[in-house]
């Protein structure tokens, strides 16, 4: 499902349009803002809660124009630490470390946070088939096996 964003138009009634790259980018660095120094999330999580691809979430944390106060080194890969356009892995890797004390940064999963969903993301960044289920409705039946 697209982002919408609902805006005030000039009547004082509501309108809405689908978002751009930088509605995007907003929304983006809105979540960054909730991670605390030690803690790390990763491009998956960040991605399905946002309805986009993993690629796109490290697209835009690439243009982040604030790597000082946008943390954008506090999002990782499911494989490892990832990229870092502001110094590299090594940087990135440098940064985890000092901020969570020498030890390894706290991994947090912001689905189950801010939607209530235990694993509501798959280690692989991918919706568990429970959050499929959840996304569809309660009140769908599940899907038939085809027999």
């Amino acid at each position: 499902m697209p982002l919408l964003v609902v805006e005030e138009a000039g009547s004082g009634e509501l309108a809405a349009r689908r978002a751009g790259m930088g509605d995007y980018a907003e929304a983006l660095r809105a979540l960054l803002l909730l991670l605390e120094p030690g803690e790390v999330t990763t491009y998956g999580e960040l991605a399905a809660l946002m309805g986009v691809s993993p690629r796109l979430v490290g697209r835009l944390l690439a243009s982040n124009p604030d790597a000082v106060v946008i943390p954008c080194h506090r999002v990782v890969s499911e494989r490892g630490i990832g990229g870092y356009s502001s110094g590299g892995p090594r940087v990135k890797a440098a940064l985890l470390e000092l901020e969570s004390g020498g030890g390894p940064p706290r991994l947090r999963r912001l689905s189950a946070e801010l939607l209530g969903r235990e694993r509501a993301i798959a280690p692989s960044g991918r919706r568990t088939r429970r959050a499929r289920r959840d996304a569809r409705g309660a009140s769908c039946p599940p899907r038939s096996s085809g027999t």
